[in-house]
């Protein structure tokens, strides 16, 4: 089974509760402005992928220059009929990569927290399903510094040398709070900023949006939305790359 969406436009269903779709930190995103996601549900192992996009259309194929981040996870269908009793084996999450695009197409995203962002959705969206545990390989630059993006929400290494770290979902959970707080402004405005910097407004299919390949949260997917959005730049880019043609045909004069 097979689903591809955007939070958005998702129904209620087992695989999206309501807890998670109306959780405060998607409130952070501008409009305009979705995670989406791609969904394989095969026997009783789940895979989603994550990502922050700048439009409410999913894409038909995800590539790092298109998203502005990007996150991976599978777990086991997890034991719902007790809160409280934590089997390692089963119910824990698996990130197995976490991308951050800090240069998109020439803007600057980094310090807006867009890592921190996403990490929080997966473990809103982990807690929604009673998964207790997150494990994931640390390959970040911030490997084992002060500025660790994973030891700040909550993550520990298994041990001294190693890469791998684990979480409790409940502890790095609480984070959104504060993460909403601090970051709220900063984070907002940088996606305001991003709009502004490509001057473009949101894409949409040709011929508009089937409703029925909308809602994907109850059946898979039979149709794929098609092409891709198109990014406008400023005209200061536009004038600067004229600005560099006439240079050079001076220098050919000469």
């Amino acid at each position: 089974m097979e689903y591809k969406d955007c939070i958005g436009n998702t129904e209620p269903s087992d695989l999206f509760s309501p807890d998670f779709l109306s959780n405060p930190l998607f409130e952070l995103l501008p409009e305009g402005y979705d995670i989406c996601y791609e969904a394989i549900q095969q026997y009783d192992m789940i895979m989603i992928h994550f990502y922050l996009y700048d439009s409410t259309v999913p894409l038909d194929k995800i590539t790092p220059e298109d998203v502005m981040s990007s996150i991976h996870i599978q777990f086991n269908t997890p034991y719902k009929w007790s809160s409280t009793w934590t089997p390692l084996y089963n119910n824990t999450v698996h990130i197995p990569e976490l991308y951050t695009n800090s240069d998109f197409e020439g803007f600057d995203l980094s310090g807006a927290g867009v890592g921190t962002f996403m990490i929080l959705c997966v473990m809103a969206y982990s807690k929604s399903q009673n998964l207790h545990f997150v494990l994931l390989e640390d390959a970040s630059s911030g490997y084992r510094t002060k500025n660790n993006i994973y030891t700040k929400i909550g993550f520990k290494y298994l041990n001294d040398k190693s890469h791998e770290m684990i979480g409790r979902v409940d502890e790095i959970y609480k984070n959104i709070i504060s993460f909403i707080d601090t970051k709220r402004g900063k984070f907002t405005t940088k996606l305001n900023k991003l709009n502004e910097y490509f001057d473009d407004e949101e894409w949409t299919p040709e011929g508009g949006v089937d409703s029925e390949d909308m809602d994907v949260a109850d059946k898979p997917v039979e149709k794929m939305k098609s092409g891709k959005k198109k990014k406008k730049k400023k005209k200061k880019q536009e004038t600067k790359k004229e600005e560099k043609k006439t240079k050079k045909k001076k220098k050919k004069k000469n």
